[in-house]
């Protein structure tokens, strides 16, 4: 039963990293089209910022119920967030 307590006690520490993630998300999304569309970029930030959330709050859930492990709900959804904002500056046009 002690699932819930460590799931939570990671997720405070995964949590303090999602100002970083947000921010690497939103400024990749702002170069990968080809023209500076404002609402373009806009509607691909606020779009994977919210997908970040709900993959952390399923994650946290299955974590907190016993069906992953506590670390792998807070880490995992991080981790491949940061990956792909990664990638998505490589592979951004500015």
């Amino acid at each position: 039963p002690f699932a819930g307590a460590v799931a939570e006690r990671h997720d405070r520490f995964s949590f303090a990293f999602t100002p970083i993630v947000v921010v690497l998300l939103a400024g990749a999304a702002g170069g990968w089209f080809r023209k500076n569309v404002l609402l373009a970029s806009l509607l691909t930030s606020i779009v994977l910022a919210t997908g970040y959330y709900v993959a952390r709050m399923l994650s946290m859930l299955l974590a907190k119920t016993g069906a992953i492990d506590p670390r792998a709900g807070a880490w995992v959804p991080l981790a491949v967030f940061l990956a792909a904002g990664i990638l998505m500056f490589r592979s951004a046009r500015t």
